[in-house]
Parts: C-alpha cells; sequence; structure tokens
C-alpha cells in the first residue's frame, strides 16, 4: 500500500516532460489554495500577546470619548 505522496510521484514520473510542464502551474495553485485552506483553519492563540500590554492611564480615555472626539483627539482643526 502507497503513500498518496508516494501516488502522486509515481504519477508524476510517468509524465512526459510537456504534459509536465503543462500541469505544474495548476499544481503549484492547488498546493497554495491547499496551504492557504490549512492556515485559515490553524486556531490563533487567544488572545493575543499584545492584550493588557499596556497601562491604562488616569483619565482613563474610554471615561473621555465623547470629550475627546469634541475636541478632535487633540489635534489643531486645519
Amino acid at each position: 500500500m502507497s503513500t498518496p505522496k508516494e501516488d502522486l510521484q509515481a504519477l508524476v514520473d510517468s509524465m512526459s516532460d510537456s504534459v509536465a510542464a503543462d500541469v505544474l502551474p495548476r499544481i503549484r495553485l492547488i498546493k497554495l489554495e491547499a496551504e492557504a485552506r490549512a492556515e485559515r483553519t490553524t486556531p490563533s492563540a487567544w488572545p493575543p500577546a499584545w492584550v493588557g500590554s499596556v497601562d491604562g492611564t488616569s483619565p482613563d480615555f474610554s471615561e473621555r470619548i465623547d470629550e475627546m472626539l469634541a475636541e478632535g483627539l487633540g489635534r489643531s482643526p486645519k
């Protein structure tokens, strides 16, 4: 009994150079698509390492958000 990788290698070995040249771009695309799917299904660490990496300020920005937005976030108007 052979593995899928061995079966694929045997198939490639049986191809002529012109057939291999024709299918190579498609095989590369299939490989990239499979890698992208694997990355999307790999669970990421949560929460990210940067969460909680800074201390809050006094007064906390979230308590003053309406005031800060009204002031333009500290920027002078143009």
